[in-house]
């Protein structure tokens, strides 16, 4: 399908928006358009759908404020988030209103309440306040004035707003420092730009809702030029257009983290991907692999990227049609091999079909199908996996292995807004979930076998070191996650600080080792009609500990403490999405009653004068260093 077939058939859905096959055969044929004209028009047109109109799909409030016109920013973001499910719900201020907008409680802005807010900002923030024939002392002068109010600008933001905001280094236009005509002053002036530019970056430091993209890395993924000189002078738009649809995509990128979205675990092939040539016939010393021979050095480097992913806490697995003691051989005695055979949480290198392996990989490592990236140079096996497992992320590697790094890492699918301790150690805890499976396949009965695991769950206090990660756990669990609503380590750290809030994380343990936080419980606390209520507005506990009888313990332990703290009643809520079905029984199979439903929505209640707790023999509960079970 071409460009003009695909924009027809959009037109077409928006006037008869029911139609799933058209539906879905948008979403596929987006995937495959490179132009930005296309995306722009595309991204336009659909900004006449409603949420009503796709109703699987993740809302999303955007804010988009400027010192230029930059309004197809949103168009752009439009069309990337529509291929991942995502309807954004934006705002766009007026042309250079960005000040004014940032800085007034009651704007615009404000009151749209978005998630996610973007100031784009041109060379302008400086040249419209001094001229370029200033001596290099007052630019600077005004650079430190200017910096000065746009960090007033944040602090701002975030006493008013907590969603996360998103700056972007600032250009110098080429012609700017052509027009200074000495080599020392040009020199001085890309030195002044380059620290603007710095300290910029460096405010990330100071302002966990800050993002701060830096777009000179955008010249070399997408070869854009900044500004095109017809549409700045006649339209104000001082970014061109491929520039605004590269800040876009990263933007997207941060979209899907916050939603949870971002990918967890990279599966890959071996032969041809992981080193050159094929195992079973070249033999260990027969492979292309090592950094001082061609292309031997481009399979080295692709281990080490990989490497770097793993080390920053995306689960690697093998999926191969080879025999393991010959594949085994690279990880344990190859002396160029990066890779090592205890790098990967899973391994399935036999000879069934591959999307049985992810089956296989899924399960016993409890992740949803649409966490994993499968990486394979051959294009039947992609096609396979495409064909019976559509929610996997299967790219169509180059057949140029020089190519295979940029691949895998430009739709930037791993990325996060922040790393936390535990995913530093991630691997190990999947580690240990294979070895719990290995265990209850041994067992006798479940109940042996959760005997035998050993579990212990300790409710922690939220504080620095711990916010970060249950913070982190609203963002990126998806099924046992009651309500969906995704929180900043502000906004934690101010349910933790207010005395009508209650924040229980609580870690886990086993005989295999750590888990580290697993999960959080959000509580506020209502008076009506003089009785004291406490309404779980969420509940939410990591995939990895599913099935064990933790969030019962955990649950029960928040039953006590409201009774011990004279609260009459309890509430649960439970909002559906995409991913959470299997938790929509949660508290009626605790004791609790359905008060109202909407929508899908549901709202319980449970009276702690009737309270009678389900028993978890198997869970030793700690709070305070102290068993309190």
């Amino acid at each position: 399908m071409n460009d003009k077939e695909l924009i027809k058939l959009v037109k077409e859905f928006i006037k008869k928006p029911g139609s799933q096959e058209i539906f879905s055969n948008i979403l596929n044929e987006s995937s495959g358009i490179e132009s930005v004209l296309t995306k722009e028009k595309i991204g336009f047109l659909l900004r006449k759908l409603d949420l009503e109109q796709v109703p699987d799909f993740h809302k999303l409030k955007v804010g988009l404020v400027s010192n230029f016109t930059a309004d197809d920013l949103i168009s752009y973001l439009r069309f990337a988030s529509f291929k991942d499910s995502i309807f954004l719900d934006n705002y766009v201020s007026p042309y250079n209103q960005y000040v004014y907008e940032l800085m007034n409680k009651d704007s615009e802005l404000y009151k749209s309440e978005p998630n996610v807010t973007v100031c784009l900002l041109d060379e302008g923030f400086i040249f419209n306040e001094i001229s370029l024939s200033s001596t290099i002392e007052q630019i600077e002068a005004t650079v430190m004035l200017k910096l000065n109010e746009l960090e007033n600008l944040i602090k701002n933001f975030t006493k008013l707003n907590g969603g996360l905001f998103i700056l972007n280094t600032i250009p110098l236009l080429s012609l700017s420092h052509h027009n200074v005509i000495d080599y020392k002053t040009k020199a001085k002036l890309s030195k002044l730009w380059r620290n603007l530019n710095s300290h910029l970056l460096s405010l990330m430091d100071n302002y966990e809702q800050l993002i701060v993209l830096d777009i000179d890395l955008f010249y070399q993924d997408f070869g854009v030029a900044v500004t095109d000189n017809k549409m700045r002078y006649y339209g104000s738009m001082s970014f061109s257009q491929e520039l605004l649809h590269a800040i876009a995509e990263e933007i997207h990128k941060i979209h899907r983290s916050i939603l949870g979205l971002q990918k967890k675990c990279l599966v890959l092939d071996l032969d041809n991907t992981l080193w050159g040539g094929i195992i079973g016939d070249a033999g260990v010393h027969g492979i292309d692999l090592g950094p001082d021979e061609k292309p031997g050095n481009i399979y080295y480097e692709f281990q080490k990227a990989i490497q770097t992913l793993g080390n920053q806490g995306v689960l690697l697995t093998i999926n191969s049609k080879n025999e393991w003691s010959n594949a085994k051989e690279v990880f344990h005695t190859h002396p160029h091999t990066v890779l090592k055979e205890e790098d990967f949480v899973k391994v399935c290198s036999n000879w069934e079909p591959k999307h049985e392996n992810i089956k296989e990989t899924v399960n016993d490592l409890n992740i949803g199908m649409n966490s994993l990236v499968f990486i394979d140079d051959n294009p039947f096996e992609r096609e396979m996996v495409k064909t019976y497992l559509p929610d996997v992320e299967v790219p169509n590697m180059p057949n140029d292995p020089s190519y295979y790094i940029s691949e895998l890492l430009n739709k930037g699918w791993f990325n996060t807004i922040s790393l936390t301790k535990e995913d530093y150690s991630r691997k190990e805890k999947y580690q240990q979930i294979v070895q719990r499976e290995t265990l209850k396949k041994t067992s006798h009965s479940i109940e042996e076998y959760l005997e035998a695991l050993d579990i212990k769950v300790e409710i922690i206090e939220p504080n620095n070191f711990t916010i970060p990660r249950l913070a982190q756990l609203t963002q990126r669990t998806n099924q046992f996650n009651m309500t969906t609503e995704r929180l900043q380590e502000k906004e934690v750290k101010s349910m933790s600080d207010n005395l009508e809030h209650h924040v229980f994380g609580f870690k886990s343990s086993d005989k295999f080792g750590d888990n580290g936080i697993v999960g959080v419980v959000f509580i506020n606390e209502i008076i009506k009609n003089e009785n004291k209520i406490w309404n779980i507005s969420n509940f939410i506990m990591s995939c990895r500990v599913f099935s064990r009888g933790i969030e019962t313990v955990v649950l029960s332990h928040v039953l006590k403490q409201a009774k011990n703290e004279g609260v009459n009643v309890v509430i649960g809520n439970y909002i559906p999405s995409k991913k959470n079905h299997i938790v929509k029984d949660f508290y009626i199979n605790h004791g609790f009653n359905i008060l109202s439903e909407e929508n899908g929505a549901v709202v319980f209640d449970y009276n702690l004068s009737e309270m009678q707790l389900k028993e978890v023999p198997w869970i030793q509960l700690y709070t305070n260093g102290e068993v309190v079970q």
